[in-house]
């Protein structure tokens, strides 16, 4: 029996971070999204995401790297501006919530995963978050997967877990939990539906 679903976040709940839109602005200044969005591409990146460094070190870092005209509090503010929750996924987690308990399993650093919680609005569908930041292990390591495991006291044939990358759900699928590899909303619907979870 089904008593635990857990969910990725990035391209499952929310976009992308300055993904939908070319220009953002702040400040009366508008910055490209393609040069916000190049701190996930310099190497601090990773370290933030296994709590290596801070926030404040990552901005920090990235912004002297940078041409960006910003400091590192305007560049927070213009983050949560760029954090949009996917259409229909509001709907889904709260019918889920209703009848199952719902964890996040997040690689991303502690301070961005709880923005992107805050700024969806979802975070109140959640009884427990699991962040890679906050764990200092990531997906697919099979450590991040037992943490939640052993936290929610259940066994792995008891979860299903949502992600969009293949790679993690085939290791969660290693380990007995089942999964589903997200693509879109309505996708969704239609692999919970397999495992008798059928939302309207």
């Amino acid at each position: 029996m089904i008593k635990w679903i857990l969910f990725d976040q990035v391209r499952v709940q929310t976009y992308d971070v300055f993904s939908r839109k070319d220009f953002y602005s702040i400040n009366g200044k508008q910055f490209s999204a393609k040069k916000l969005k190049s701190i996930f591409y310099i190497p601090e990146y990773r370290k933030f995401s296994i709590g290596e460094i801070n926030e404040i070190e990552l901005i920090s870092t990235f912004l002297e790297k940078s041409d960006i005209d910003l400091d590192v509090e305007d560049y927070i503010k213009i983050f949560k501006i760029g954090i949009e929750s996917i259409e229909g996924m509001a709907e889904i987690l709260k019918f889920l919530s209703e009848k199952y308990f719902l964890a996040t399993l997040i690689n991303e650093g502690y301070e961005w995963a709880n923005y992107k919680l805050d700024v969806s609005g979802f975070r109140k569908f959640f009884k427990e978050n699991f962040i890679s930041g906050d764990l200092k292990v990531a997906k697919p390591d099979f450590e991040i997967y037992q943490i939640a495991l052993n936290k929610l006291n259940v066994k792995p044939e008891e979860c299903i877990f949502i992600d969009d990358q293949k790679k993690n759900c085939e290791a969660a699928e290693k380990l007995g939990i089942k999964s589903i590899v997200f693509e879109n909303p309505i996708q969704l619907k239609k692999e919970l539906a397999t495992f008798s979870i059928n939302i309207n």
